[in-house]
């Protein structure tokens, strides 16, 4: 079997944990006892974990946003810890894990509209809202659009770029642009010891289905990114009237996100000790951080 066919049987196999047991084996006892489903939005459906109690006094649904490339697996060791403290819901982005794809590059507005979309098909009156990376422009679009559904947004660094560092990021991800199944495969034997090192405090069986998910199609791959380096989220923070909490690991972003000091409204930066492993390794103190936040208000 030569390398684009080992690359396409993975995806195969990646496609086919989208339904029933299958799926519930990959992702493990995470999520258990979460309840999955789909929700319309003007791209197709938006597919969505949901977990915790339907309803808890003086708490409200939190919606979490993955980085991308990736999908909402990548919070299996974090939702759990905030499913004990309220309502939860982890959507995937239009593109990547099980949702359907835009018909070519989507903008962060784009993907705020799904979000919307798939929060008023759930009938959902209130959220908070979690952005991870480059979901973190997102979740501010969506607050800015709807004051009315977002209560409260943490986000994982802000991407407040300059024009210098939006030409140096695009460089950076030069090798991820243009991908075709055929280059993407010939990255195969590469990409996974690098994934496998990156993320250490995964088991090797949950690294190698995150590496899938983050390979489920590279041909967009990169789209994420675009769509955060178009956003002006430096414009945006000002716009935001709820309550903001930025942490910020000390990863490559820390310049970036010390920048919403003086750009928010109602908002603060938590700089955080460590530099990976944020909702895997720190996923416990996350929870407690985040939920701290949360039942401020």
């Amino acid at each position: 079997m030569d390398r684009r066919n080992v690359m396409l049987a993975g995806l195969s196999a990646a496609v086919a944990l989208g339904s029933g047991k299958a799926r519930a084996a990959a992702v493990g006892s995470a999520f258990a006892s979460f309840r999955q489903g789909f929700a319309p939005c003007r791209f197709g459906q938006v597919h969505y974990w949901q977990g915790g109690p339907a309803s808890m006094p003086g708490k409200v649904p939190l919606l979490c946003l993955h980085a991308s490339p990736g999908s909402s697996r990548s919070y299996a060791a974090f939702l759990p810890l905030m499913a004990a403290q309220r309502p939860v819901l982890a959507a995937d982005t239009p593109g990547y894990g099980l949702s359907d794809a835009p018909p070519s590059q989507p903008r962060i507005e784009d993907y705020a509209e799904a979000m919307i979309a798939m929060a008023d098909s759930l009938k959902l009156r209130k959220i908070d809202v979690l952005g991870n990376h480059t979901s973190s422009s997102t979740a501010l679009d969506i607050a800015i659009r709807r004051p009315d559904l977002v209560r409260r947004i943490v986000i994982n660094s802000a991407l407040v770029y300059t024009p210098q560092e939006i030409v140096a990021m695009r460089e950076s991800e030069a090798a991820y642009a243009g991908l075709t199944f055929d280059s993407a495969a010939n990255k195969v034997a590469a990409d996974w010891p690098r994934m496998r090192a990156m993320q250490r405090d995964m088991s090797e069986e949950d690294a190698w289905a995150f590496f899938w998910e983050v390979n489920r199609n590279p041909t967009r791959s990169i789209w994420g990114y675009e769509a955060s380096f178009a956003y002006d989220a430096g414009a945006a923070l000002p716009r935001v009237t709820q309550p903001i909490l930025v942490v910020s690991p000390n990863d490559i972003l820390r310049t970036q996100s010390l920048r919403a000091r003086g750009l928010m409204r109602h908002g603060e930066v938590m700089e955080l000790p460590w530099s990976a492993g944020t909702f895997t390794t720190h996923a416990t103190d996350m929870a407690r951080i985040i939920g701290r936040f949360l039942d401020a208000a």
